[in-house]
């Protein structure tokens, strides 16, 4: 079921993700600020593409080590996203040792990240078992997260600054919707146990 995915063991992952992903979000629009000439243009870049690089490092291994802290039986539960982050871990370190790295190539790889991330709030809108006004809530975070796949593919043939400025936005709705979806899933996983707690028969004291 799937609030069993995203119990109460499972909020300090997606909560990491959402986090991080808003505060690289900022950090990315603060390099993007100092950007104010051709030179800056290219230091600005370089940081960004390093800071989302390593920010997506970093969530694969906090990923890895709170999975192993909640028991290898969680592994399984949580593949997918395991294996997304893990993999965009890889594409991470493979850029930063790519000789012709550049801001276009961060936004076509993050174009793939935000594809595979909204086919995944796709699926999630298209089994939501909560509120209808909920699930249509959902069905437009996943077009937003869909619609980002394009524009960031766009935002590769696009000045740095401006690609840079895309790539924060990117960052911070990631981050922002997280956590939404995060907020309704444990609401309805609530209200799942209040209704159980109140069709269960009381047992009767001497």
């Amino acid at each position: 079921m799937m609030t069993n995915l995203y119990g109460n063991r499972h909020v300090r992952l997606v909560a990491l993700h959402g986090l991080t992903m808003i505060l690289l979000g900022l950090a990315v629009f603060y390099v993007r600020n100092t950007m104010t000439n051709i030179f800056f243009d290219f230091i600005g870049g370089l940081l960004a593409f390093l800071l989302i690089a390593a920010s997506l490092i970093f969530l694969a291994l906090s990923d890895w080590l709170i999975v192993f802290d909640l028991g290898v039986g969680e592994v399984s539960k949580l593949r997918r996203l395991l294996t997304l982050s893990t993999l965009a871990a890889a594409g991470s370190l493979s850029m930063m040792f790519y000789p012709a790295a550049s801001t276009r190539i961060l936004c076509y790889f993050v174009a793939v990240y935000a594809l595979v991330l909204g086919i995944g709030k796709l699926y999630l809108a298209a089994h939501w078992v909560g509120s209808q006004a909920t699930q249509i809530f959902m069905w437009i975070l996943a077009a937003i997260a869909l619609s980002f796949a394009g524009v960031l593919v766009g935002a590769a043939g696009l000045t740095e600054w401006l690609a840079v400025t895309i790539l924060a936005i990117y960052c911070l709705f990631t981050g922002l919707q997280m956590l939404l979806c995060m907020f309704f899933l444990l609401r309805m996983s609530g209200s799942i146990e209040v209704s159980t707690d109140r069709t269960m028969p009381r047992t009767k004291h001497a």
